[in-house]
């Protein structure tokens, strides 16, 4: 009797077990297309749900791939352009980071987003910075054991994984894991974007205006002098050879109208016009030390140069004391070549702005949106601009006290 009944509910509770994993299986399959088709998601893609994040997703890229990641950051947020609104996803693209903030607060954003979306390139595997931050994101991954790292693979890049393989690139052999290992998404396929949607988290956080000055970071709030003691919104350092550009900054950034005598934009201190030439190295200091913003033009005449790694030494040592962003590097061509060169020279100060590159992020001076990021660096309040005689109201305002102190910091 007992074996009767086994033979009829045994075959009968297989056939439900495979009935419904085949079910999972197809379904699991043809997600993406359920998804496309009925805008219905069938599995829970909200892993983060009930974690502290501040954006839906996190672009991650090179700059040389801004382009796409523009385009994905656009259709994801569904802006109107006309309101100025984003209402769909919020998002933060790695370009949209403040030059000069480090890679630790960099990962600290990623580490609090959904979704981390790669766009894996022949130039991203190339970069060791972009291959930190891939590493950190899939090191989020495996310890909690969540499926946050989305990859967009990019043409080329099977060429450029070997390539970098042989160079022995940091970090190369976690991305050869990965793509052997998760599932990714290949950029050109023709239904790329509806993958990409599909790992997007179900729960989208609450959309706010895009304007990013008054968006969620307070620590993004780039004004963190307008309680100090300045005289100057920004101090433009640059080597003689880039005075041309130099210039150029400036004159944008004051906003020169010619007809008033007078400038309308920001407060820049610039060395040809502006400092006396008795004791220029302590006036340079000193102007360094009272302005909300150093502005380096780094060249290969900037990197050969004593005084101006002096200028680049005393705004960098301010950064790192006062833990803000306060020194912009503008990186000109040429660079690095002239840094190995310096290094080989034991140029003084060589190694600061080695350690620089390295940790912080700068700007691509000539990139489609360098002057954009210049701009975006720039502190929120400005300090009202008159027509004032530098020589009367600062330089010679300095009191010997000023300049006994200035020597010892050098």
């Amino acid at each position: 009797m007992v074996f009767d009944w086994l033979k009829i509910v045994v075959p009968t509770v297989a056939g439900a077990v495979l009935l419904v994993s085949a079910c999972f299986v197809i379904l699991y399959r043809c997600g993406v297309k359920v998804f496309a088709k009925f805008n219905v998601h069938p599995f829970d893609m909200d892993e983060c749900k009930k974690k502290n994040m501040s954006f839906d997703a996190f672009v991650l890229c090179k700059e040389t791939d801004d382009a796409l990641a523009r385009e994905i950051v656009y259709h994801l947020e569904g802006r109107n352009a006309e309101e100025g609104y984003s209402g769909g996803y919020r998002v933060f693209c790695i370009t949209d980071v403040v030059p000069g903030s480090t890679i630790f607060e960099i990962c600290d954003i990623l580490i609090s987003s959904n979704r981390v979306i790669c766009l894996l390139s022949a130039d991203f595997l190339r970069c060791v910075s972009s291959m930190f931050y891939f590493t950190n994101a899939l090191d989020f991954n495996l310890d909690h054991g969540i499926h946050r790292l989305i990859v967009v693979k990019c043409p080329g890049v099977d060429e450029a994984l070997a390539a970098a393989e042989r160079d022995a690139v940091p970090y190369v052999d976690l991305v050869r894991m990965f793509l052997s290992t998760y599932t990714y998404i290949e950029h050109g396929s023709d239904d790329w974007w509806q993958k990409l949607l599909y790992a997007m988290p179900i729960n989208r956080l609450s959309t706010v205006d895009v304007d990013f000055r008054n968006r969620l970071f307070a620590k993004f709030d780039v004004d963190e002098c307008k309680n100090g003691n300045v005289t100057f919104d920004a101090f433009v350092s640059y080597a003689w050879p880039d005075d041309p550009r130099a210039q150029e900054i400036v004159h944008r950034l004051e906003q020169v109208n010619a007809e008033e005598g007078r400038r309308d934009g920001y407060r820049v201190c610039y060395h040809d016009r502006d400092l006396p030439t008795d004791e220029i190295i302590l006036r340079a200091m000193r102007s360094i030390k009272h302005s909300k913003r150093v502005i380096c033009l780094l060249s290969a005449a900037y990197c050969s140069s004593e005084f101006c790694m002096l200028e680049f030494r005393t705004a960098s040592q301010w950064n790192l004391e006062h833990k803000r962003h306060r020194l912009i590097v503008v990186k000109c061509p040429g660079v690095d070549e002239a840094l190995a060169a310096a290094e080989r020279d034991a140029v003084p100060g060589v190694e600061d702005v080695r350690m620089f590159l390295s940790t912080y992020t700068y700007i691509e001076h000539g990139s489609d949106d360098w002057w954009q990021k210049l701009l975006y660096a720039m502190p929120i309040n400005r300090l009202p601009t008159v027509d004032f005689d530098l020589r009367q109201r600062f330089f010679d305002g300095a009191n010997n006290d000023d300049r006994e102190a200035l020597v010892q910091d050098m």
